[in-house]
């Protein structure tokens, strides 16, 4: 639907800042990954770029996906929670306390601790990590992190990945689940340095090296072999070293990922707020005798607008969408209590609803509480987000810890 028609659906609905979901563009995105995943390769969706229980459960229904990253310590416990059977690769190394706490908790819990991919990028991780498995007397799956062309981390040299290969190999509490590399870099290169195209290339071709060597330790058939994000996943039709598919942000598609290949893809997140209070020729608090000349010097410039609006919140990771030509306004600044927009509206009232853009999803989403599902029909629904819970380590028992 158009953002009027969208406005007025969720209007009578929006008393405060909300995250609006609309279900009809989530479907199209849904089905335009389909049609871009080869048969041959797993969809692991990013728990941390859609972190909201229902949506996830959506999205792995309607493409049979039962593999998740995440990124997060208590994220992980809740996506085991929700998904008992699902296979978890984490998509950073947590620090040897996060995943002893972590282990701990699954035992005592009594989750799946072998549902998890533990990912380890360096070899005082992975001794760390086998220390506290012979101690707590458990047996864990491991996940090596290479880099690939990213340089944020991760094993670079073959010889590395060998060395942490004999690790795990001799060890009774590890065993080898394959290989993770990350390359958000691709979609940023310049085509003046060769581009998207050429850095994938030779990112296929380093991964395919790693690939070789992790292959002499684990069945083929059951290893991991993970990479690409929502700004890589579609040019990986025909790859035959990548195996598993990551991604997330792409199905509500955030600003952020506005970019030419990704085109066909819909915008289906929001941000709609009311306006409290709507001004005529809005006036800088500047004092006297300044106020009134320079207010109206600004006005005749274009600094200042003829007509403003003051909404309930705002200075989100997010840019004015709805109604066409209102914006932030830099003499008025920012605020997270009430953000003053300009526009050119002359309808705009007390009480309408403005729209929202969210530049990422991962961060803004956990901000609402909720999100308010638009379906098609016009009905709505309210699906929760994930609990950003805090781990508090237990101050009386080194070792122990918590969860808040």
């Amino acid at each position: 639907m158009s953002p009027n028609q969208l406005c007025e659906s969720i209007s009578p609905y929006i008393l405060q800042p909300t995250l609006v979901l609309e279900q009809s563009v989530l479907d199209e995105n849904i089905a335009s990954v389909r049609r871009r995943i080869d048969g041959d390769k797993s969809i692991r969706l990013v728990v941390k770029s859609l972190p909201c229980a229902e949506l996830i459960k959506y999205i792995s229904d309607q493409l049979n996906c039962s593999r998740f990253m995440c990124f997060h310590g208590p994220f992980i416990k809740q996506t085991a929670k929700i998904f008992p059977k699902a296979d978890i690769l984490l998509g950073k190394p947590l620090p040897p306390a996060s995943f002893e706490h972590l282990a701990t908790e699954f035992l005592q819990e009594g989750l799946a601790l072998d549902n998890v991919q533990w990912l380890i990028d360096t070899h005082e991780h992975l001794d760390a990590y086998l220390e506290i498995a012979e101690r707590l007397n458990v047996n864990i799956r491991i996940n090596l992190e290479i880099n690939i062309g990213l340089n944020r981390g991760g094993f670079a040299h073959e010889d590395q990945l060998k060395i942490a290969l004999l690790t795990i190999a001799d060890s009774e509490n590890l065993s080898f689940s394959g290989l993770m590399g990350y390359e958000a870099h691709a979609s940023k290169i310049p085509d003046v340095f060769g581009g998207m195209k050429l850095a994938l290339k030779q990112v296929t071709e380093k991964y395919r090296r790693f690939r070789a060597i992790a292959e002499r330790f684990g069945n083929q058939e059951e290893l991991t072999f993970n990479s690409a994000g929502s700004t890589t996943f579609t040019e990986y039709q025909g790859n035959d070293v990548i195996n598993d598919i990551s991604i997330g942000s792409i199905f509500v598609k955030p600003e952020d990922f506005e970019l030419p290949h990704l085109n066909e893809f819909k915008p289906a997140l929001f941000i709609a707020t009311p306006i409290l209070k709507a001004v005529e020729k809005p006036q800088l608090p500047l004092p006297k005798p300044f106020n009134t000349p320079l207010n109206s010097l600004f006005r005749f410039i274009g600094k200042v607008p003829n007509k403003g609006a003051y909404i309930y919140g705002g200075n989100w990771m997010a840019s004015p969408f709805y109604p066409e030509g209102f914006k932030t306004n830099s003499l008025f600044g920012r605020s997270s209590n009430q953000e003053f927009i300009s526009h050119t509206n002359d309808t705009l009232k007390s009480g309408d609803c403005v729209l929202f853009r969210p530049t990422q999803s991962e961060a803004v989403m956990l901000q609402f509480g909720e999100l308010l599902l638009i379906k098609p029909n016009n009905e709505i629904d309210y699906w929760p987000v994930y609990q950003a819970t805090k781990v508090r380590p237990d101050a009386n028992k080194k070792g122990k810890s918590r969860e808040s």
